[in-house]
This record gives structure tokens, C-alpha cells and sequence, in this order.
């Protein structure tokens, strides 16, 4: 498995992509719009075939980054051509995605420190746990510190409180 880590590595940032283009595929087809998806399906398949093509020759490293790359190429103009004639503009959903997006690389920094930081000091279990909660924790802080997001979450909570004791 140690021979895997790159590839996930590299694989990371489809986190990031299927978090954007799969709500938007609900979207699309919940609108009535399958042919749509359909056709991005068509135009986007090629392209990805190409990038798996291209990270070939460079073994399973090369094809992880191939599709990463692929992947992050195509998703603003997916997303774009996914959202026309929705109501919803594309820089609504950039704008939507800003904060997020940031706690989340801010707090991968914070994150990779920590766990330069603890990592050799620590067995494998405890340093994933350790690792967790040091992101977890600066993803929270500045979602809800930082961003001014505590009173949307504080929001949802009530919402999941009163729901539950209905």
C-alpha cells in the first residue's frame, strides 16, 4: 500500500471537483435537463480519455495526475455550461465556493505543519486522529470565526434540534 500514497495524493483535489460536479449533475437532471448532461458527458469523455492516455506512459502516478489535472481543467467550464439557463450564474456559485474553499486549503496548510510537526512522534492511528482534528478543527475556525459563518451553522443546528423533537 505504501506505493499507493502518491497516487492518492495526487488524487486529492477530485475532493474538491465531486463536490462541485456532482451537486451540479442533481441539479441538472432534477431541472429536466438530462440531454444537457448527456452532452457534457459526450464532450467532457473524450478529453478525459486523452489526459488518461497522456499519463500512460508514467504508471499509475502518471494516470492519477493525468486525471487530477484533467479534471480541474474542465470543471469551470462544465460548471458553466452545466448552470446556463438555471438561474443560477456561475459567479454565484464561485462566489458560494470562495470561503469553503479557502478554509480548506488554509487549513491543509495548517494541517501539513501539524503533522510535520507530530508525525514522527507518533503511531500511525493516533497521527491520523491528530491529523483530523488539526484540520477539522482550522476548517471549523475559520468557516465559523474567520468567514462569519457561525450564525448559518448555528442556524442549521437549531433547525436539526427542532426537527428531531418534532
Amino acid at each position: 500500500w505504501g506505493g499507493a500514497v502518491d497516487a492518492f495524493r495526487i488524487l486529492s483535489p477530485m475532493i474538491v471537483v465531486s463536490s462541485i460536479s456532482s451537486p451540479l449533475s442533481w441539479l441538472i437532471n432534477s431541472l429536466g435537463l438530462v440531454t444537457r448532461s448527456l452532452h457534457i458527458t459526450l464532450v467532457t469523455t473524450p478529453f478525459m480519455i486523452t489526459a488518461y492516455v497522456i499519463g500512460l506512459p508514467y504508471g499509475p502516478t502518471g494516470v492519477a495526475a493525468a486525471y487530477s489535472a484533467g479534471m480541474l481543467l474542465k470543471v469551470l467550464p462544465v460548471a458553466a455550461w452545466a448552470l446556463t439557463d438555471t438561474g443560477i450564474r456561475l459567479s454565484e456559485l464561485l462566489r458560494a465556493l470562495g470561503w469553503p474553499l479557502a478554509a480548506t486549503v488554509v487549513a491543509a496548510g495548517i494541517g501539513y505543519v501539524g503533522h510535520a510537526l507530530y508525525a514522527p512522534m507518533l503511531p500511525l492511528v493516533s497521527r491520523m486522529l491528530a491529523d483530523l482534528a488539526v484540520f477539522g478543527t482550522a476548517y471549523l475556525a475559520l468557516l465559523l470565526f474567520v468567514a462569519g459563518e457561525r450564525s448559518s451553522y448555528v442556524d442549521l443546528l437549531r433547525a436539526i434540534r427542532a426537527s428531531q423533537s418534532s
